[in-house]
């Protein structure tokens, strides 16, 4: 999958540092800081072709494509994207998702398994981001 770019991130033994060095406990693996923890974020950008691909795609793309939306509503219905959609930039059009995953090996298994990324059509980038804040809305 060329192009994809990872960034290291801390991992559980770095929270685990801090809080003892704040004083604080880290909860047991069944407790509740641990499924909080446990999961990572990622920005992901999806690559298309060609800058102008959402006004020029072919009927073969288009296919590819509604296959690549229906996939990941089945990711966000599974809570693993957290937000996703195309993001129409005056330099060329590209899509964009924050995932929500165990690790990044997770991460690679649900990109290198999209349709339009099988079909050879697109590529991922993405970075290791830190969740400030999310609300939901259910996709259109």
């Amino acid at each position: 999958m060329g192009g994809a770019v990872s960034l290291p991130c801390e991992g559980p033994r770095s929270t685990e540092r801090r809080s003892k060095m704040r004083g604080g406990e880290v909860a047991g693996e069944h407790g509740r800081m641990a499924g909080i923890m446990a999961k990572q974020h990622y920005f992901a950008r999806l690559i298309p072709p060609r800058p102008t691909f959402p006004f020029d795609m072919t009927a073969d793309e288009r296919a590819v494509m509604m296959e690549h939306v229906k996939y990941t509503h089945e990711k966000f219905a599974a809570g693993k994207v957290l937000i996703f959609g195309p993001v129409m930039a005056r330099e060329g059009a590209f899509g964009m998702a924050v995932f929500e995953v165990a690790d990044e090996a997770e991460l690679r298994e649900i990109t290198e398994n999209d349709p339009s990324v099988l079909a050879g059509l697109n590529k991922f980038e993405w970075h290791p981001m830190k969740l400030g804040a999310a609300q939901g809305s259910p996709p259109e």
